[in-house]
């Protein structure tokens, strides 16, 4: 066994693990926030860029979907954020 003294042997755990975590810290992207969107006036409604309601409503957690659904004239008019408690 490398490490006779366990003292030695749980700093260099410790040393191993707190690496481990820093480079996973700084590699793992952090939560993407899930938005939901409903639009009643038109429930099949396409957005350009391929965005689209299924039966009136939309859950994306792609930020680049939710631009495009906040940027649109119909945000706010006939498309609306609902909360969604998880």
């Amino acid at each position: 066994m490398p490490y006779k003294d366990p003292e030695r042997r749980r700093e260099y755990d410790r040393r191993y693990k707190r690496e481990k975590r820093r480079v996973a810290s700084r590699s793992t992207p952090g939560p993407t926030e899930v938005r939901a969107y409903v639009c009643h006036r038109y429930p099949q409604f396409r957005l350009p860029g391929g965005v689209g309601f299924h039966e009136g409503l939309l859950v994306t957690a792609d930020p680049r979907v939710q631009d495009a659904v906040e940027h649109s004239p119909e945000f706010g008019q006939v498309i609306f954020r609902v909360a969604l408690v998880l």
